[in-house]
């Protein structure tokens, strides 16, 4: 893989990242100014992210959700939740990555050599606002230790429904479908064949919406 179509991918998958965080945004009653701007930098996003909208959608995006005093791996349940939400999302990622075939040390904008899932990394972005979402959703709940109950609603997030392709489908489907389309890109050498999942509040659909 060339690193023009690296860095094209990951134009991509910012872009479909932070306006999935807009859209979590939007679903959690958030500022419709932070919504707008958040959706502004999702179109600014340049070749590899050269102008680093990623880390600067991400520092307004947490502040207008949990708070403006709020810092990324702090010592709290909220960090305690976003790490293990996380880590449900890159292992179902890993997983799928490794059923077709691919090493995940070979990622195309995490390259750390002491990483052995750059890649999952890499694909995992634009799906961590959904365990945003839930964290926002339970914030009061959240104590230093999370409890077993809420372990097991964060390790059901695959479970939930998304968007892909004007199609509703389970998390763990689309990833498996957004992999595939990863592949398409890579192999054509195109990065427009990269479908990535949209996420959508859940709970307003029910059993019988998923096609």
């Amino acid at each position: 893989m060339t690193d023009d179509i690296k860095d094209k991918l990951w134009e991509k998958i910012v872009e479909a990242k932070i306006k999935n965080q807009a859209r979590v945004l939007h679903l959690c009653s958030g500022s419709a100014e932070k919504v707008k701007r958040l959706n502004e930098l999702a179109d600014e996003v340049q070749n590899g992210d050269e102008g680093n909208r990623e880390g600067i959608a991400a520092k307004m995006f947490f502040h207008e959700l949990y708070g403006s005093s709020f810092v990324r791996m702090a010592d709290d349940g909220i960090n305690a939740a976003l790490n293990y939400g996380y880590a449900i999302i890159r292992s179902a990622f890993c997983k799928t990555l490794c059923a077709y075939g691919y090493n995940c040390v070979l990622g195309i904008h995490h390259i750390s050599e002491s990483n052995p899932f750059n890649l999952a990394d890499d694909l995992m972005e634009p799906l961590r606002p959904l365990v945003d979402m839930w964290v926002d959703d339970h914030h009061e709940d959240l104590l230093d230790e999370l409890t077993k109950k809420q372990r097991n609603e964060l390790a059901a997030l695959i479970n939930d429904l998304t968007m892909l392709d004007g199609r509703k489908m389970r998390v763990r489907n689309a990833i498996d479908r957004y992999i595939k389309s990863f592949t398409t890109a890579v192999m054509r050498n195109n990065p427009q064949y990269l479908s990535v999942p949209e996420i959508i509040r859940t709970d307003i659909y029910s059993e019988e919406d998923e096609e």
